[in-house]
């Protein structure tokens, strides 16, 4: 019995679903994504076109965004597209330090 595995493990890369087979993280994002859309769509008038689809449709794009950022990942690490561009950020926002070193034969 030492050692060995439960045959009905948690699994943690997935998270546990909530509601319509949405995890928390995602349910978030959308819900921030609507938020902003309603923000958007006060302060932007609609275009001037005959649809009334779109006449609205650039009003979807925070959504479309924060979906993207909630369901998306990269593909080379597997980590979620928002986590990604916070680390890439990070990653060129730093202070570098260039230290140059003569060759041999100088």
């Amino acid at each position: 019995m030492y050692g060995q595995k439960h045959p009905l493990a948690y699994q943690a890369t997935q998270g546990e679903k909530i509601v319509w087979n949405f995890t928390l993280k995602q349910l978030g994002w959308l819900a921030a994504g609507v938020f902003l859309s309603i923000k958007f769509s006060q302060f932007v008038p609609p275009l001037p076109m005959e649809s009334y689809v779109f006449k609205h449709l650039h009003h979807a794009l925070p959504l479309a965004l924060c979906g993207l950022c909630g369901f998306a990942g990269e593909g080379k690490t597997g980590l979620p597209l928002y986590t990604y561009f916070m680390y890439w950020i990070a990653f060129n926002r730093r202070r570098r330090t260039l230290i140059y070193k003569r060759g041999s034969g100088q």
